[in-house]
């Protein structure tokens, strides 16, 4: 990766308040990074590797919560995505969340680039 991108991690907590587990669809995406003021999908982030486990569970730019969220329990979902610096100023998120009764229509947030913190 050049410095004309930069890497943007999502963390999604997902905390089950119902009765019944949350089914999780393997390899779905809970999160979808945009950017620019035309919504363009993030490329996705890949070939990162760490020393060590604490580290990699520290810096994970992908996490899979599992394949289910147990009742009263949570799950963290984490996504990364590769963003144009210049496009960097404009983020939103699409969040798909898990449902038991069918089909959840996705949440788009907007303004995500207020939320980001640099970290290095």
């Amino acid at each position: 990766m050049d410095g004309s991108q930069r890497v943007v991690r999502l963390t999604l907590e997902v905390s089950n308040q119902g009765g019944e587990a949350l089914p999780v669809v393997p390899s779905s995406r809970e999160m979808t990074l945009l950017w620019g003021p035309n919504r363009q999908e993030a490329d996705p982030v890949t070939g990162y590797s760490y020393d060590t486990p604490a580290e990699e569970r520290r810096k994970a730019l992908t996490v899979d919560g599992g394949s289910r969220v147990p009742a009263g329990g949570k799950a963290t979902f984490v996504e990364s995505g590769l963003v144009p610096v210049d496009g960097a100023g404009e983020l939103a998120v699409v969040v798909d969340l898990p449902a038991t009764d069918g089909l959840r229509e996705p949440f788009t947030f907007t303004g995500v680039e207020k939320l980001v913190k640099t970290v290095r």
